[in-house]
C-alpha cells in the first residue's frame, strides 16, 4: 500500500511540473490553478502570399563581404517555379610569375570549374546538356553587385573566349590525405591562349593586383534551358589546380616537355553570381501581379526568387489574454519533394517603421540566428512573444506583416510549396495556448 502511494505521489509531482514547464511565458502573472484553465485554439487563420524577392548582394572575394562563397552556373525549368538562369562574373588570379620567354608554343587552354556535390547539384538532366559560353570582361569587379546586374554592362559579345559542351571529369585522389575532384572542363579558344602568351610581358608580374588591372576577369553563362544547376567550389586549396584557367604549352627546344601555367579562381577572387527567374507560366503569376488574390498554396524559392508574406487573421479578437505558447505549423506540399528538395532552413522577419527587415529576439540562440528546419513535411515556428506583441498592440501585423525567407537565399538551390491556411488538404495553421485575464 505504501508503495502504491509512493507511485501516485511521483506521478502527480511529475504531471504538475510538466504543466508548469509547458507554459513558460506569462507564468509570473498567473496562479497555478489558472494555468490549468488555459485555452488552446487553432481557429485563428494564416494567410500566405507569394511575393517576388528583392535583389540580393551576391559579390564576394578579397576585402569584400562574402555574399558569394561559391559560384553557381546552369539553367532549369521547374514545373512549379518556371525558368531559372544562373551565370557568374569572376576574377582569375596570378599566383606565380610565368616564364614564357619569347618562344613558348601553346598546346591548349582550358577552364576548370570544380564541383561542390551534395546539395550543390540541383535537378541535373545530364552534363552533356550543359553548354557554356565564356567571355572576357571589359570592366573591373572591385565593387558590390546584385544578382540582377545586367551582364552586358561588363562584357562585349565579341569578346568570346570559349564555347561548347562541357563534361564532368573525375580526378581520383592520389593519396589518403587527398580526395576525389569532380570538375567541369571546357576548352577555350586557342586565340585567347595565344593572346595571353603574346602579351605575357605586359600582363604578368609579381603582383596579382597588376594582372587584375590588365585582365578584369571572365563571364560564364549556360546556353541551355534545362541543364541543371551546378555549384562551383572556389575555396578548394587542396585541388586549386583544377579551378580557373590553365595554359598548356611547350618550348621548341623541348617539344616533349609539356608545361602548364595556372590562373585559378580562389576564395580571394572577386566574383558575383547572377540569377534571373521567369515566372510567366507559374501557378502563382496572378498573385505576383495582384497580391490581393488568395491561392491555396504559397511558393518560396532561393536564389533571390520568391518569399512569403504571412498575415494572421483573428488576433484582434483576443483581449486581455496572456499567451503561453504560439506556434506556426507550415505544412509542405509533398509533390515533387523527391526531385526538388525543400529549403533546409527558413527564417521569419518583420518590418520596422522605415520598412527595413527586423529579426525577432525569439529566434536567437546566444548571438546566432538559427532559423527553422524542415522536418517530416513541416516547418514549426514558435512565435509566442510575437503573437503577444501583436495582441498588445506593440507590433502592427496588418501594417507590416511577417515574412518568410530562405536562410541562405543567395547560395541555396532549394524551393518549397507550402499549403495555405485555406487549403482543404493539410492546411498550415497557428496554434495558440492562452489564458484569459478578467
Amino acid at each position: 500500500m505504501n508503495y502504491f502511494k509512493l507511485i501516485v505521489i511521483v506521478i502527480l509531482t511529475f504531471t504538475t511540473y510538466s504543466c508548469k514547464e509547458a507554459f513558460n511565458l506569462g507564468n509570473d502573472t498567473l496562479k497555478d490553478d489558472e494555468l490549468l484553465n488555459a485555452t488552446i485554439t487553432d481557429t485563428v487563420t494564416l494567410k500566405l502570399t507569394t511575393i517576388k524577392s528583392f535583389p540580393l548582394l551576391t559579390t564576394g572575394g578579397e576585402n569584400m563581404s562574402n555574399y558569394a562563397p561559391n559560384l553557381i552556373i546552369g539553367n532549369i525549368i521547374d514545373p512549379d517555379f518556371g525558368k531559372t538562369y544562373c551565370s557568374f562574373f569572376s576574377q582569375i588570379r596570378q599566383l606565380e610569375y610565368p616564364d614564357f620567354g619569347d618562344s613558348a608554343i601553346l598546346d591548349s587552354i582550358f577552364l576548370f570549374l570544380p564541383l561542390k556535390f551534395g546539395d550543390s547539384v540541383y535537378a541535373i538532366n545530364g552534363a552533356e546538356n550543359l553548354n557554356l559560353s565564356i567571355y572576357k570582361l571589359n570592366d573591373t569587379l572591385n565593387h558590390y553587385l546584385y544578382n540582377n546586374q545586367i551582364p552586358e554592362e561588363y562584357y562585349n559579345v565579341n569578346d568570346l573566349i570559349g564555347q561548347g559542351n562541357v563534361s564532368i571529369v573525375n580526378k581520383s585522389k592520389s593519396s589518403s590525405d587527398k580526395y576525389d575532384t569532380n570538375y567541369l572542363s571546357i576548352r577555350l579558344n586557342n586565340s585567347f591562349g595565344n593572346y595571353l602568351l603574346t602579351n605575357a610581358q605586359d600582363l604578368f608580374s609579381s603582383s596579382n593586383d597588376y594582372f587584375y588591372k590588365k585582365f578584369f576577369g571572365i563571364y560564364v553563362k549556360s546556353n541551355n534551358n534545362n541543364s541543371g544547376l551546378y555549384q562551383i567550389q572556389v575555396n578548394n586549396t587542396v585541388n586549386l589546380k583544377y579551378s580557373g584557367v590553365v595554359i598548356y604549352y611547350h618550348f621548341p627546344s623541348k617539344p616533349n616537355t609539356k608545361l602548364d601555367f595556372h590562373l585559378p579562381i580562389t576564395n580571394n577572387s572577386v566574383r558575383t553570381n547572377l540569377y534571373t527567374h521567369d515566372y510567366s507560366n507559374t501557378p502563382f503569376i496572378s498573385q505576383l501581379q495582384d497580391s490581393t488574390i488568395v491561392l491555396d498554396k504559397a511558393y518560396l524559392q532561393s536564389l533571390a526568387g520568391t518569399y512569403i508574406k504571412i498575415s494572421i487573421n483573428g488576433l484582434k479578437n483576443f483581449k486581455n489574454v496572456v499567451v503561453h505558447k504560439a506556434e506556426i505549423l507550415l505544412n509542405v506540399d509533398q509533390s515533387n519533394t523527391n526531385i526538388y528538395k525543400p529549403n533546409n532552413y527558413i527564417w521569419l522577419v518583420g518590418l520596422d517603421s522605415s520598412k527595413k527587415f527586423i529579426n525577432f529576439i525569439d529566434f536567437y540562440t546566444t548571438s546566432n540566428y538559427t532559423g527553422f528546419p524542415y522536418n517530416y513535411g513541416t516547418y514549426r515556428i514558435i512565435v509566442t512573444r510575437i503573437v503577444q506583441n501583436i495582441i498588445d498592440g506593440k507590433y502592427d501585423i496588418d501594417k507590416y506583416g511577417l515574412y518568410l525567407f530562405d536562410l541562405n537565399s543567395n547560395q541555396n538551390f532549394n524551393r518549397v510549396i507550402i499549403n495555405n491556411g485555406n487549403n482543404l488538404q493539410l492546411r498550415s495553421k497557428i496554434v495558440i495556448t492562452y489564458t484569459k485575464i478578467d
